[in-house]
């Protein structure tokens, strides 16, 4: 009940229920991954993620987790399979 109260004074007020925008700086890492990694990848295809993100934070100055470089792979469909000698 009170989400609806609230819901319904911001109509009163503003005229709509919009979210408002979201507050801070905008994320860097994820398009200066998304620039970079690709052709990094390409150009490195057996380096660990550990090696990834100690390439990335050389060539960009900004500093990813492993975890970070994992999903930034999988959101652009990049492999990270090593090629076996």
């Amino acid at each position: 009940e009170p989400t609806v109260r609230r819901y319904l004074r911001l109509r009163r007020e503003t005229g709509d229920v919009e979210p408002k925008p979201l507050r801070g700086p905008p994320a860097r890492k994820g398009a200066a991954l998304e620039a970079t990694l690709p052709a990094q990848a390409r150009a490195n295809p057996d380096l660990t993620l550990a090696e990834h993100c100690e390439l990335f934070e050389e060539t960009s100055g900004v500093r990813v987790s492993t975890a970070t470089m994992s999903r930034a792979f999988e959101r652009l469909g990049l492999p990270l399979k090593k090629r076996h000698s």
